[in-house]
């Protein structure tokens, strides 16, 4: 029976070990891809318009639109031939009816440093358990038994060392998120009514599985010479309450930072927020393991103080 319970484990082993393996070459791939994809030829365009594509925190990505029926609908339902990405410095300067220089891979350098992060952010967490699979099995090799301990002490070093990493960049995005909600809602608001073109409801069944909605809406700033453009991802329940027009606020002069007027804290709750809350909690545990342990080294016990 104990043989029978040790062959079970190790084969869920086995299994979790491919899984990961499979997730680190799918994430290589595309990493790879990435880098590729930068290298395509470039062109000169003319520039119909901007706009902008928001996520659920307001952080912003910026867009010259190259025809008149992208400037209306959603940024993702736009091919590379429609918008082309721009920073946020070359996207200030740009007027309607300018030309740009379009890259046919259509990505910027800043988004491509982006993506990169997040590809190598999943590469190096589910690296952990294949890197500490391989380890464990190695050290248990007659020939290697002799290294077993000082082989741990190295593992736990490396694996520290990674999800210290790992927490850092999550704490960078959470920190940009929080600026960016802060910057769309401090100063003084100014509350227009927006206009819905394009709408999306998207279903992801990936690895990361959760629905997505989003509005593109369209209005006018408060000197009404600019009409402004705006992808916006939003909650369920904003998605479902609004249909062609929509209540929205940005603060005095940055109406590219405008956000759902009636907006509650539930609506920020995506992936991103559960990743950031549970980053947080795992955070605030090692704290207590650590004053706990800190405490039992001076008092021989967890609870004296």
């Amino acid at each position: 029976m104990d043989l029978l319970k040790r062959i079970g484990a190790y084969a869920i082993g086995i299994l979790i070990f491919i899984i990961c393996i499979t997730v680190v070459a799918d994430e290589s791939k595309n990493l790879y891809h990435l880098f590729e994809g930068k290298n395509g030829e470039e062109k000169e365009v003319t520039a119909v318009g901007k706009t902008v594509s928001s996520d659920l925190f307001g952080s912003l990505k910026y867009y010259a639109v190259l025809e008149d029926e992208a400037l209306l609908q959603l940024t993702r339902h736009s091919s590379d031939q429609e918008i082309s990405l721009l920073t946020k410095q070359e996207f200030e300067q740009l007027d309607a009816g300018e030309t740009i220089t379009k890259n046919d891979s259509g990505i910027t350098d800043e988004d491509q440093k982006s993506q990169i992060t997040e590809h190598l952010i999943v590469i190096i967490v589910f690296s952990i358990y294949p890197l500490g699979f391989l380890v464990y099995n190695i050290s248990h090799i007659p020939f290697f038994k002799k290294w077993r301990e000082k082989g741990a002490t190295f593992f736990i070093f490396i694996v520290s060392g990674i999800l210290c990493l790992v927490f850092l960049m999550t704490y960078v995005f959470m920190g940009k998120s929080i600026i960016s909600v802060v910057q769309s809602y401090s100063g003084d608001q100014i509350e227009v009514e927006a206009y819905i073109s394009d709408t999306a409801h998207e279903r992801n069944t990936g690895r990361f599985s959760r629905d997505s909605y989003y509005l593109h809406l369209s209005f006018y700033a408060e000197d009404g010479d600019e009409e402004i453009f705006i992808s916006k991802e939003v909650s369920s329940r904003i998605y479902s309450q609004n249909h062609f027009s929509i209540p929205i606020r940005y603060p005095e002069g940055q109406p590219y930072k405008a956000h759902i007027a009636g907006t509650k804290f539930r609506d920020f709750i995506g992936s991103s927020f559960i990743i950031y809350s549970c980053v947080l909690i795992v955070t605030a545990l090692l704290i207590y393991a650590a004053v706990l342990r800190r405490r039992k080294k001076k008092t021989g016990s967890f609870y004296k103080k």
